[in-house]
């Protein structure tokens, strides 16, 4: 099961030169059931938090409520730095 979100936001797709996609959340009625053979990647959306100054805007918060950025391979960095503990036993041994 996937949940579906909205559209990056263009304006700040195109303020960051297409690396900052800010999408919105449209809520668990917009879940879909999908087969686990067309997952292609797999994302991590984070939550997108606003500065103190961008809280006190109402404008802004109204159009970045419930939004996320997404962070592609967020896993990346833990599973590339990671060694086999098994590894590690057979060179201690040595």
């Amino acid at each position: 099961m996937v949940s579906v979100y909205g559209k990056a936001d263009v304006n700040l797709l195109k303020e960051s030169f297409d690396t900052l996609r800010v999408v919105h959340y449209k809520g668990s009625e917009e879940l879909r059931v999908i087969e686990a053979k067309s997952i292609a990647t797999v994302v991590a959306l984070f939550p997108f938090i606003l500065s103190d100054d961008e809280k006190r805007d109402a404008n802004i918060c109204a159009q970045y409520s419930q939004s996320f950025f997404v962070g592609e391979k967020p896993f990346l960095d833990f599973t590339s730095n990671t060694t086999d503990p098994s590894q590690e036993a057979i060179e201690e041994a040595s």
